[in-house]
């Protein structure tokens, strides 16, 4: 009996496991990246809420600075719950603190920011 060229059905089996294992293994490592990606996206979106936040605290009348406030902002579709309250001082803020959550989650911050507070422009 003469042995024809080609591929026994084992090596055949055998080279498809490591190549779905291998497809596996880059599959797994490209969903980690895009999850890291939208992560960074939305760290990089609550910076700017923060920012835009303390921008218009800053702006306020320094009678708001008293209260701690919270409302949702969309930033590029995004849809952000932003916390902003005083720290320290009697009566007047010495520093403001600036929390970023998304709606579903507000316990898990996403960004937050406290800088000291000197009140409004010319105030």
């Amino acid at each position: 009996m003469t042995r024809s060229a080609g591929f026994t059905l084992l090596e055949v089996l055998v080279a498809l496991a490591i190549v779905a294992t291998a497809l596996y293994a880059a599959v797994g490592s490209a969903r980690g990246a895009a999850r890291g990606a939208a992560q960074i996206d939305d760290t990089v979106l609550a910076h700017w809420v923060a920012m835009n936040a303390l921008a218009e605290a800053r702006l306020a009348p320094p009678a708001q600075h008293a209260e701690s406030t919270s409302h949702q902002v969309t930033e590029y579709g995004a849809q952000f719950v932003v916390t902003t309250r005083p720290v320290g001082g009697e009566g007047v803020a010495a520093a403001l603190s600036v929390q970023v959550a998304k709606p579903n989650a507000p316990e898990n911050i996403i960004y937050r920011l406290e800088v000291p507070f000197t009140g409004a422009p010319g105030s």
